[in-house]
């Protein structure tokens, strides 16, 4: 999916329990966090590349015909959508999310800046009653089982007296307890609640908090970024070599050096308002090529954070 070359299914299986969700009427979310990775690698932006052809960005070549099989998942999810529930908007957004980290803060000396969060967890939680936590990144390398060598574990959390009430998709629901709280905390990381749980009733329902807080704070910090930052990605950033002369530039180190990476006019502080680390994963055509939100596109369950790789501070 996303690439003919790609033999592992993790892809499949998500749309394959995305059909069953529809064909039964139920609801059904899928919340995935990646690496946003920005800058020129010869080992992580061609990775970022492929990650957003299997995700959200179809082939240059089309997404039809003989490239049929190279539809993205986010492309695959709309056709089922528009054939499981005709003259109804099909829009996969309503059920895939797309997500980086990135945090907004001031520096020592009193200045907005902002970094990237590199996410190098593995952790796919599902229904706060299953996970899966190992070592194995979701592609051929990890997955075939003839290169390199991984470890994995799976968690179950569905067995009394361990299980709590809870709500899922508006109804009542027993959980996990452990796996409930594990996903609490991590949502109230990504978004920005009180780390103590006095949010815990936005979010308890994750399908409820998908579209009223996960996509939601997630579009307002991405807008936030874009109208304080001069090089984080936008619609108006169609190239990569575009993004990298804005972002040498707001450094002092381009040719129309402006000395400032702050959009002209903007007020800064309007990051006061930034929640959490959740942003829409930016979109790459091409390695080398292109640096774009998810409209360029027409575009694991929740991980832990990781190590930062980027900072762009004054």
């Amino acid at each position: 999916m996303g690439e003919g070359a790609a033999h592992n299914r993790v892809c499949e299986a998500i749309l394959n329990a995305v059909e069953r969700a529809l064909d039964a009427g139920r609801e059904f979310r899928v919340m995935i966090v990646v690496p946003d990775q920005l800058e020129e690698s010869f080992v992580l932006e061609p990775l970022s590349y492929f990650t957003r052809r299997t995700l959200l960005q179809d082939s240059p070549l089309g997404s039809r015909g003989e490239f049929a099989e190279e539809a993205c998942l986010r492309t695959r999810i709309q056709r089922l959508l528009a054939e499981k529930r005709p003259g109804v908007e099909a829009d996969p957004d309503s059920i895939l999310s797309i997500c980086g980290l990135a945090q907004a803060q001031k520096s020592p000396a009193g200045k907005w800046c902002t970094q990237s969060v590199f996410v190098h967890s593995k952790v796919l939680l599902v229904d706060d009653k299953y996970m899966v936590c190992g070592s194995a990144n979701v592609n051929d390398r990890s997955l075939m089982g003839d290169r390199d060598s991984e470890l994995g574990v799976l968690l179950t959390d569905d067995h009394e007296p361990d299980m709590i009430d809870s709500t899922m998709a508006g109804k009542p629901f027993r959980s996990g307890r452990t796996l409930l709280n594990f996903r609490l905390r991590t949502f109230r990381a990504f978004l920005g609640l009180d780390e103590g749980g006095a949010d815990d009733g936005a979010i308890i329902d994750p399908v409820t908090a998908f579209g009223r807080l996960w996509s939601a704070t997630a579009a307002k910090n991405r807008a936030l970024l874009s109208a304080v930052f001069k090089y984080t990605p936008r619609d108006s950033i169609t190239s990569f070599s575009q993004w990298s002369k804005i972002k040498e530039a707001s450094f002092g180190e381009g040719d129309d050096d402006t000395g400032s990476p702050y959009v002209e006019g903007s007020d800064p502080d309007q990051l006061t308002e930034f929640r959490g680390l959740l942003v829409p994963t930016a979109v790459f055509r091409r390695p080398g090529k292109a640096v774009g939100t998810r409209a360029d596109a027409g575009v694991d369950s929740s991980v832990s954070t990781g190590v930062l790789i980027e900072r762009f501070c004054l």
